[in-house]
């Protein structure tokens, strides 16, 4: 995605290997034991409502869909790529 090469591009916090989550990584962060929202506003203390969130994994309905995850309440489904939901990029490597 443009944004998070982007941030890649920046260096965003000294690192260039900033990536948007699968939709099985972000379902990991996701409680099920709260809603609105449906995530630790502990490690997550600024969530905005609603609070959609896309992630890198395709949809079989076709290429113009992917993942996402809302954290309202835990949904996870697919959506137009069209639509504006936020992003929550992730790092995995060394910097």
């Amino acid at each position: 995605m443009k944004y998070a090469e982007a941030v890649n591009a920046a260096g965003w916090c000294g690192y260039h290997d900033w990536r948007v989550p699968t939709v099985d990584e972000l379902s990991t962060i996701v409680d099920y034991g709260r809603t609105l929202p449906a995530i630790s506003t502990a490690y997550f203390p600024d969530i905005i409502m609603p609070a959609g969130f896309w992630s890198s994994t395709p949809s079989a309905a076709g290429p113009s869909y992917a993942w996402i995850v809302i954290f309202d309440d835990g949904y996870l489904g697919t959506c137009v790529k069209s639509w504006n939901y936020y992003l929550r990029l992730v790092r995995s490597g060394k910097k």
